[in-house]
């Protein structure tokens, strides 16, 4: 079974970063993590008596599984890839009492053999852990001294504790190995990298892996339509970055999408509304200054980057004109920003292009493939990745244009992973792509690492 870690969402502390520098440490609001510090041995499994579960009640999937909890790091020592990202880790972690739940009993809670005393909220500093939000609880500390655990696919795990932590809250941090090391981070307002972007102000956010990431290849993330204000799927961005590479988000004006203009236009729209998105100018009822275009966006904080840090190498990004040198950068996306980055490999040789549930540019009551997705390309095949989630709206057609752009069929994803009961609106599965940690092994086939081949 092969073993990784997760690096999941770190928006919350990337905001009162400005410069490069290692991830703050965390004061505790809650209880002291002596409190559930050791490990803990799965010894029981509830599920709800109503509904269809994906877990069943002493799950074999769980059983005999062990969480180890301590002041550093909350992690599974031997991670499970059914049943729920057993892999996820949390560092550096945060106990918060929130009340208990209301109104009609959990069922899981009352199969439980002793009654919940206190309930804790699970924040990390980078990582993750388990499914909720900051404010629900996640951990149950019961009146006979064991834990509850409320894990994926709605399971509640009872654990009982079989070892002493092995460091205390005042103690070091356990030996981080080289996957676990904090990455840098930078945000830059937009027009600060150019004083002439108007909308769209929006922090590039740049992962820098430090001075042994000079020379690696540059992954630019275009985020979908609207996104842009939270710095991007955090946990795709740290994961690529822990492969060795260097990561910028870059948002761009990314309202309307070309999904929402072109269908009724000739099929020539979708390819004119991408190119003024990301060179500038007119486009097909889009207009974009050529300051606020993908390009020079890019273009501007690479400079700003070169005369910031002249001693981190990020001239090896820009060529002699002072524009990207697209053979050292790695262009991806989700949705809109997907179809923009496939546009730009089309024009440019980039590095590689990993592209996420997009683009499905589809035109006629046919909704066959847009002229540009059959365009010649100026990057090889050999260099596209693509993945569509099964479950997604739109994924036949995503898989007809993947089809069109000439990707190969062993570079094509395909991921089935079934969200939760609360999984929310009316395309949950179109952004899971990018969030899930159960997916982090075919992110990192599908970026490659710093020293890997390009195809």
């Amino acid at each position: 079974m092969s073993k990784y870690r997760s690096i999941a969402a770190f928006g919350s502390f990337l905001a009162g970063i400005t410069t490069f520098g290692a991830i703050p440490a965390w004061a505790h609001d809650g209880p002291p993590l002596s409190s559930v510090a050791g490990t803990w041995t799965v010894t029981g499994v509830e599920v709800s008596s109503t509904g269809i579960q994906a877990l069943g009640h002493d799950d074999p999937s769980y059983m005999g599984k062990q969480v180890r909890l301590d002041a550093t790091r909350f992690t599974w020592m031997n991670p499970t890839t059914s049943g729920g990202a057993a892999g996820d880790v949390c560092a550096n972690p945060r106990l918060r009492r929130v009340a208990l739940p209301s109104g009609p009993e959990d069922d899981r809670i009352a199969m439980l053999h002793s009654k919940p005393v206190t309930a804790f909220a699970v924040t990390c500093a980078s990582g993750s852990w388990g499914p909720h939000e900051k404010d629900e609880p996640a951990l149950y500390q019961l009146a006979n001294g064991s834990l509850a655990l409320d894990w994926y696919d709605s399971g509640l795990l009872l654990l009982k504790k079989t070892g002493a932590a092995a460091t205390s809250p005042a103690d070091a941090p356990l030996p981080a190995s080289a996957s676990d090391t904090q990455v840098p981070v930078e945000r830059i307002r937009a027009s600060i990298a150019d004083p002439r972007v108007g909308d769209y102000d929006y922090s590039d956010v740049v992962l820098n892996g430090g001075a042994e990431t000079r020379g690696a290849p540059l992954v630019v993330f275009l985020p979908g339509t609207g996104g842009g204000e939270n710095g991007g799927p955090h946990l795709l961005e740290e994961t690529v970055a822990r492969q060795g590479l260097r990561v910028i988000f870059l948002p761009y004006d990314n309202l309307p999408a070309a999904a929402q203009v072109c269908p009724r236009r000739p099929p020539g729209c979708y390819g004119r509304f991408r190119a003024s998105r990301i060179f500038g100018g007119d486009g097909a009822t889009v207009a974009t200054p050529p300051a606020e275009a993908i390009v020079s966006r890019l273009a501007a904080v690479l400079r700003y980057l070169d005369r910031e840090h002249p001693e981190a190498g990020w001239r090896n990004y820009l060529d002699a004109t002072d524009m990207p040198a697209w053979p050292n950068i790695v262009v991806s996306g989700l949705s809109q920003g997907a179809g923009m980055a496939a546009f730009i490999a089309k024009r440019f040789p980039v590095r590689r292009v990993v592209l996420f549930s997009s683009p499905w540019d589809a035109v006629g009551r046919e909704k066959v493939p847009a002229p540009w997705l059959y365009q010649p390309s100026a990057t090889p095949p050999e260099r596209w990745w693509a993945e569509r989630h099964a479950r997604e709206n739109t994924t036949q057609l995503i898989a007809n244009a993947y089809d069109a752009l000439g990707i190969p069929p062993t570079h094509q994803f395909v991921f089935d992973r079934i969200l939760g009961p609360d999984a929310s609106g009316p395309n949950p599965y179109h952004r899971s792509t990018v969030s899930q940690p159960m997916y982090v092994p075919q992110w990192r086939t599908m970026f490659g690492s710093a020293g890997g081949s390009d195809e």
